[in-house]
């Protein structure tokens, strides 16, 4: 499992996924169950891998709406100025 997770996502995110697929196998009322509970903690991992990709695709598209966004001037006036024009 360590392999997989090695060869699937950056070095910073390993532990991070190795400790959340523990977590969430102790967590499993049933884990006594399975015959194979190797190919059990695979199949997390499986899954968790999936679901970062999948995190990371969405924020970087709400990073470039960000930025799609942030290069098109609003007609509204800046609070600096506003402040001025107060004065």
């Amino acid at each position: 499992m360590l392999d997989y997770l090695n060869r699937r996502v950056s070095r910073e995110d390993v532990t991070d996924l190795l400790q959340e697929t523990f977590v969430r196998a102790l967590g499993y009322s049933g884990l006594q169950r399975f015959a194979d509970p190797p190919a059990f903690l695979q199949k997390i991992a499986v899954n968790l891998t999936c679901d970062l990709r999948r995190r990371r695709k969405i924020d970087l598209r709400l990073v470039e709406l960000g930025r799609a966004s942030g290069d098109v001037p609003s007609g509204e006036t800046s609070p600096e100025e506003r402040i001025d024009f107060e004065r």
